[in-house]
């Protein structure tokens, strides 16, 4: 069960590497359109953290010609090392957690069921968020300081949030987090679970299982 296990939580972490190092600019984007954001009159914002400024960015295309304008291709690449991370440790939690989750309730006498698949979906979810926490916060500030201004790099990012802001910092916006991706889990793994059942996995790895 140790070495599945392992397994589980390498496979996952290798997917989350490769599927996040290529969706970056994608989530650098959508990085800085929430943070370039709030009501607008005249022009100008009127709330927001670019109070009485002009918006950076008019749309999403818009932000990606932008930035790689102004910064190059290796602009839209800015915090791929905690992106990389945060999505590597988040799918590696998801998936270990959640078949580890049915595991023990099998042992305890549980049948596969939609109840049982729910409730591994939710504390997959509170694993997974627990678990990419302080990797999404490193990745949001790097990614919302493009020059650099206040922070060197990821490492850089860590300690500076630790020795000045403490280190519960890094879990900051955790119940949010949580609140996205509990929801997420809950109605992706049942899912999940009926491709299973169509693909005849379902099956096989229960027999696998009680060998």
């Amino acid at each position: 069960m140790k070495l599945d296990f392992i397994v589980k939580l390498l496979s996952g972490f290798g997917s989350g590497l490769c599927a996040s190092g290529l969706s970056t600019p994608t989530d650098l984007v959508k990085i800085r359109l929430q943070q370039n954001s709030g009501k607008i009159a005249n022009g100008m914002f009127i709330t927001g953290l670019f109070k009485n400024q002009k918006p950076l960015y008019k749309h999403t295309y818009d932000a990606f010609f932008q930035i790689y304008q102004n910064y190059g291709l290796s602009g839209l690449y800015k915090g791929t090392s905690p992106t990389m991370l945060r999505a590597a440790l988040l799918i590696s939690g998801k998936f270990a957690s959640y078949d580890q989750t049915k595991t023990l309730f099998r042992i305890k006498g549980y049948n596969e069921s939609f109840q049982l698949h729910l409730a591994g979906g939710l504390i997959s979810g509170f694993v997974a968020s627990i678990l990419c926490a302080p990797a999404d916060i490193i990745k949001t500030r790097l990614m919302c300081d493009p020059n650099r201004k206040v922070y060197r790099g990821m490492l850089d990012c860590l300690i500076k949030i630790c020795k000045f802001e403490g280190p519960c910092t890094l879990f900051r916006g955790f119940w949010s987090s949580f609140a996205r991706q509990g929801p997420h889990f809950v109605i992706s793994t049942p899912l999940m679970e009926q491709l299973r059942h169509l693909l005849g996995l379902r099956k096989r790895i229960t027999e696998d299982h009680h060998k």
